[in-house]
């Protein structure tokens, strides 16, 4: 990927999984998070959304192994939604699980069904952004 498209590619995703995740937690901005009690909602979802940045190893390679690309689309969407999840699962953590008696099965069937809603949007709308920006084809056209 040339260098514009990589900025492209993490912004769009850094945005859509803070969005995603500031809508479907923001039940839980007034609680007390567990990692940094002194942490605001806003400023842990910021640091917290950088995982997205895993992002790229899968996107570099895709481009490596010379995949069609609708399998590229299919498998970087997934990766997103796995991440995007990930940053979920850690906020809702951190807010809510980290100060009562939710189970590890607890925590990720609760995370899901909060944002099931988002999550699909977001995917979506990373899936259609980077097929018409063409952000995952191997040369600029």
């Amino acid at each position: 990927m040339k260098f514009r498209k990589t900025i492209y590619f993490f912004v769009i995703a850094y945005v859509l999984c803070f969005l995603q995740c500031y809508l479907s937690m923001h039940a839980y901005a007034k609680e007390l998070s567990a990692i940094c009690l002194n942490c605001i909602f806003y400023t842990e979802i910021l640091m917290t959304s950088l995982l997205i940045i895993f992002i790229f190893p899968v996107a570099w390679l895709l481009n490596m192994f010379k995949l069609s690309i609708k399998i590229r689309y299919v498998i970087s969407s997934i990766s997103f939604f796995m991440l995007s999840y990930l940053v979920n699962i850690s906020i809702f953590d951190s807010r809510v699980a980290s100060w009562s008696s939710y189970s590890h099965k607890d925590v990720l069937i609760s995370v899901f069904f909060l944002a099931y809603p988002y999550l699909s949007v977001s995917v979506l709308l990373f899936w259609l952004a980077t097929k018409k920006l063409n952000l995952l084809q191997l040369r600029a056209k």
